[in-house]
């Protein structure tokens, strides 16, 4: 995958394979949405203790984020997500939970 900066506005992302297309995409010509911060971490050469804070849960998880560390606001607090391989493809979001499991009480 490529990723390319067209200006501030506009983010050009070229993929490699029918499967990328299939699996991230929302419409082929809308592309996957991505933070422009997240952009920057993709360009720069980075280690992979890094971490980032952030808000946009709706961002794709890409292959160049495996093993680093994000803390995905939640609505409350910012929850810490480390990225492992089975995670590409899905939203940051989706690993940040807004809402507690319910807690029933037993019946006596």
């Amino acid at each position: 995958m490529q990723i390319l900066d067209g200006g501030v506005d506009k983010i050009s992302i070229f993929p490699s394979s029918f499967f990328f297309f299939f699996f991230f995409m929302r419409s082929i010509w809308k592309g996957p949405t991505i933070n422009k911060s997240l952009v920057q971490i993709l360009s720069s050469s980075s280690d992979d203790s890094s971490s980032m804070s952030l808000r946009m849960r709706d961002s794709f998880i890409f292959p160049e984020f495996v093993g680093k560390t994000f803390y995905v606001y939640n609505g409350k607090s910012f929850l810490q997500v480390t990225i492992k391989e089975g995670m590409i493809g899905h939203k940051f979001g989706e690993f940040a939970h807004t809402r507690k499991r319910p807690i029933h009480k037993k019946k006596k």
